[in-house]
């Protein structure tokens, strides 16, 4: 199993914009916070779990430790494209609770002022509404981002 690594400085000053990893699901755009991603890795055989819900994909061993995958496709709405070698699992750890989940393709490290995030508001409750934290236009399209801790509680 080899790591796909990025490293970045998590210190920031004043005027500095936070740090998000920009991934796609299907055709969407997607950020999260760079300081919930504990890693990146190529996509490995994943072990399906009996009685999963919808977006539970199944676990994984990560040296040594089950690390439960989910596929937000069907959460988020997006269709699923065939894998290809630019598909990942990105792991997620908030607090002590770790999780992982697929990305079509993960893109690269960008800032992102929080002033240029706007709220998610939307009059439809849906499952999606529930792990978005925000948008963002990014290269002429719109990225949402998704709340690391709703993610990983959820």
């Amino acid at each position: 199993m080899e790591n796909v690594n990025f490293s970045i400085n998590l210190s920031k000053e004043e005027g500095q914009k936070d740090k998000y990893l920009l991934f796609y699901l299907g055709k969407g755009q997607y950020m999260l916070e760079i300081r919930y991603i504990k890693e990146l890795i190529k996509l490995q055989p994943i072990l399906s779990m009996p009685g999963e819900d919808s977006t539970m994909k199944g676990v994984i061993n990560l040296r040594g430790q089950a690390i439960v995958i989910k596929d937000l496709h069907q959460k988020l709405r997006q269709e699923k494209i065939p894998l290809t070698h630019a598909g990942c699992i990105i792991i997620v750890q908030v607090e002590k609770k770790q999780m992982g989940f697929i990305a079509d393709r993960a893109v690269e490290i960008i800032g992102v002022e929080e002033k240029n995030i706007e709220s998610f508001l939307d009059s439809q409750r849906n499952e999606s509404k529930e792990i978005i934290r925000g948008i963002s236009i990014i290269k002429d399209k719109m990225s949402l981002i998704i709340d690391a801790k709703k993610l990983v509680e959820g």
